[in-house]
């Protein structure tokens, strides 16, 4: 079922009797909301959390759950309208205070955001250099 059907939104959780401390969902998190020390117990703030996965797909030990519970609050993508989970909220406020637009959008809307972007700089970076691509005549003739 679709998060949008259900009205639930997916976090993390560490299963303290799984979880081996070893700290490797720690290290590779991107939000940094993973806290705890090797050795002793690890726990996912899921205000930081952006929801990535990346700490389920480097834990060795699958100690890493995910569990679903009720959205109440989710931000709507500027450009498709779907909502963008609730756990990455407090983290797309503040990049969106910083201007950074691409933030108010989904992750699907997010990828076609940055490739366009891409795209764009690579064109801008080819003209610099006098490069044509067919759609626009050379005048340097």
């Amino acid at each position: 079922m679709s998060k949008n059907e259900t009205g639930m939104r997916r976090i993390y959780k560490i299963n303290d009797n799984e979880c081996k401390k070893c700290g490797l969902c720690k290290r590779f998190c991107p939000a940094e909301a993973i806290e705890g020390k090797i050795k002793e117990s690890f726990f996912i703030d899921t205000a930081k959390c952006i929801n990535c996965g990346i700490c389920v797909s480097k834990c060795k030990f699958n100690s890493i759950d995910e569990v679903y519970i009720q959205d109440k609050n989710t931000l709507n993508c500027r450009n498709c309208g779907n909502p963008i989970d609730a756990a990455i909220n407090s983290y797309i406020s503040k990049k969106v205070r910083k201007g950074i637009k691409s933030y108010e959008l989904c992750p699907e809307c997010r990828v076609c955001d940055i490739a366009e972007k891409i795209s764009l700089f690579q064109l801008i970076r080819a003209n610099k250099k006098g490069l044509s691509f067919g759609w626009r005549q050379n005048d340097e003739g």
